[in-house]
């Protein structure tokens, strides 16, 4: 294994080290920055979720990377819609959503091989971000559920800011975006970023 050492220093269980070697490999080949991990996002339009792994890529650009595991059949990995709808929803919970890439990137549960990722398009994104809105008013309807008053003020006094840096894990930031990314009109994003 090509990490053998660092796996040996993290104490990882042997059975587990080949299909951390791959991890490891396809993280340092893509990762220059971490930005946060396993990062909760809550949106004042009323969902919340946790992201993997928020990250500059080599190339410079800001990612969201979404991990998924499943067993990997000869033909290569599935990569959902779903998946697309919950990178959307977490895209427009961050600073700079439109700059942002989304990346599935799928763990072989079965045999350690190495790491597919998928780049969701920006129409791919687009598209996910519509349908993920209209599922969540379905959702609220049906529920008879309306984000607080308070959040939805704070969602606008917060369009009114500049972004601000995510701080570190001790820390609560609100951060606002200048538009989401099915949202070429500019209509502002904003999210609490919670990192407890």
């Amino acid at each position: 294994m090509k990490h053998e050492k660092l796996l040996k220093k993290l104490e990882i269980d042997e059975d587990l080290r080949p299909f951390v070697d791959h991890y490891i490999t396809w993280f340092h080949d893509n990762i220059k920055e971490i930005i946060s991990t396993e990062q909760t996002l809550v949106s004042p339009r009323g969902y919340a979720g946790t992201a993997d792994l928020y990250a500059i890529m080599k190339d410079g650009k800001r990612a969201l990377l979404d991990y998924k595991t499943q067993g990997v059949k000869e033909r290569g990995p599935n990569f959902y819609d779903s998946w697309a709808y919950q990178l959307a929803a977490y895209v427009n919970c961050l600073p700079k959503p439109r700059s942002t890439k989304c990346i599935s990137l799928v763990i072989n549960s079965k045999d350690p091989e190495p790491l597919v990722d998928k780049v969701w398009t920006k129409a791919e994104i687009s598209a996910a971000n519509k349908i993920f809105r209209a599922a969540l008013t379905i959702w609220q309807l049906k529920k008879k559920y309306q984000p607080v008053k308070e959040e939805m003020d704070n969602e606008e006094s917060c369009s009114e800011e500049k972004e601000k840096p995510i701080q570190d894990k001790e820390h609560e930031a609100t951060c606002s975006a200048s538009g989401s990314a099915d949202e070429p009109n500019g209509e502002n994003t904003s999210c609490v970023v919670r990192t407890d």
